[in-house]
This record gives C-alpha cells, structure tokens and sequence, in this order.
C-alpha cells in the first residue's frame, strides 16, 4: 500500500543479509523482488555469482527476485 515506504526497507534487508541464516535470506530475497523497482539486480546477481556458497532454495529465491527486478527496470 505504501511503495516509498517499502522502497525504504531495502537498503537495511541487504545490510542484514550475510549475516541471516539460509531461510531468511531467502526471505529477504523474496522481499527484495517484491518492493525493489529494479535497484537491486547488481545485488542479486551477486548472490547468484556466488551460487557455490549458496543452497539450492536461496539460488532459486535470487533467480525469482532477479527476474522481478528485470521486469521493474
């Protein structure tokens, strides 16, 4: 309801992000291809870069948020 609000939120998900545990980075991923209008996608791509370091759940997580955030560009 509030998209500048949300738009807020972004830059303190992505400061909480390394040090969460697997379930809420996907979370904060989740989140960040909701309410991001396309700021974030150098950020997701670098999760995905690293996809080694990364379950299965959060690569899938960052490929969905990716194309969320390729849509708003």
């Amino acid at each position: 309801e509030k998209p500048a609000l949300a738009q807020k939120m972004v830059a303190p998900l992505w400061a909480r992000f390394d040090a969460a545990d697997g379930k809420v980075k996907g979370d904060i991923l989740y989140l960040v291809g909701e309410i991001d209008t396309g700021g974030s996608i150098g950020r997701i791509q670098e999760v995905l870069n690293r996809s080694a370091d990364y379950d299965a759940e959060i690569i899938e997580a960052a490929e969905e948020a990716l194309q969320k955030q390729k849509a708003c560009a």
